[in-house]
């Protein structure tokens, strides 16, 4: 975030590789966690910034 804007941040896991209990278990509650990231900014990464960024998925 030091050097992106956190607007243009998408969340993503390299599941399948990466076991499903690890992303759900370790790695998303990491990053929900993190007292470095605003709500507003956790809700960007997670959902919004893809919607925007990529608009076909807000037609799927």
């Amino acid at each position: 975030m030091a050097t992106v804007d956190p607007a243009r941040i998408l969340y993503g896991t390299d599941w399948p590789p990466t076991p499903a209990h690890i992303v759900s278990d370790i790695a998303a509650p990491a990053l929900d966690s993190d007292p470095a990231i605003a709500d507003h900014q956790l809700r960007g990464i997670n959902r919004d910034n893809a919607l925007r960024l990529i608009p076909a998925l807000a037609r799927a």
